[in-house]
């Protein structure tokens, strides 16, 4: 997690941009053009509005599909979530958007959800980030 204490409510992503590099809020799109322009060379629509979230939920439901099938259906959910929040703008810190991507990605949806509904790997997870974090603090 980029940013581990974004509220569960999330950011508004033009305002979270502005604030955080100094530019003007209808600077964004421009911004983005560069990267909606890349995107579409690889079947990517990127949106540029929308918001930040607090990804946590993410990474516990992608930790359970680690652990219970494996690293392909991982990479498979991770591409769904990818392109829920980046293509479809979707709060991918809900429970429900969780657990239908989980089921696009060819998860039991239920078992997900009463996953999600548990906590299970809150801390485990939350820790594990915390030691990525420690190397990590951008993304290209």
């Amino acid at each position: 997690m980029l940013n581990p204490g974004t509220p569960p409510q999330g950011y508004d992503k033009d305002e979270y941009l502005s604030r955080k590099y100094g530019m003007p809020v209808g600077m964004v799109d421009r911004v983005f053009e560069r990267l909606r322009t890349k995107g579409e060379e690889v079947g990517i629509s990127f949106k540029p509005h929308g918001r930040i979230v607090n990804t946590l939920n993410s990474h516990r439901i992608l930790e359970l599909a680690r652990r219970r099938h494996g690293r392909e259906q991982q990479d498979k959910l991770m591409e769904v979530l990818f392109s829920r929040y980046f293509e479809k703008q979707e709060d991918i810190n809900k429970y429900d958007v969780l657990a239908d991507a989980a089921a696009e990605a060819g998860m039991d949806r239920a078992e997900a959800l009463a996953f999600l509904e548990s906590g299970a790997l809150k801390d485990e997870v939350t820790a594990e980030c915390a030691r990525w974090a420690q190397s990590v603090d951008g993304v290209p």
